[in-house]
């Protein structure tokens, strides 16, 4: 059972599948087509997520070896410690 506040984000996926990737605009035939044309779709949005989050781990890596040399002791997290709890809070 979805609540009311989960069911806008799966939504707004579907659209965004429709309007930017074509899934509203399958002309195939065959049943096993269309399902693989939907299943590259949705293929395809995972791996627009995936180079997001790689790109922003990269950044983090570029202003931590920029940073490195800056070394600060004020009782906060280390930047390089972040790009690794980004990704396992986002899995």
């Amino acid at each position: 059972m979805l609540y009311p506040g989960e069911r806008n984000p799966i939504e707004g996926k579907f659209g965004q599948a429709k309007t930017a990737y074509g899934l509203g605009c399958i002309k195939a035939r065959l049943k096993q087509t269309s399902e693989t044309w939907i299943a590259y779709i949705f293929l395809v949005l995972n791996l627009v997520k995936l180079a997001g989050l790689a790109l922003l781990c990269q950044i983090i890596s570029a202003v931590k070896s920029f940073s490195a040399q800056f070394e600060v002791i004020d009782g906060k997290p280390r930047i390089e410690n972040y790009c690794r709890i980004f990704i396992i809070n986002t899995a």
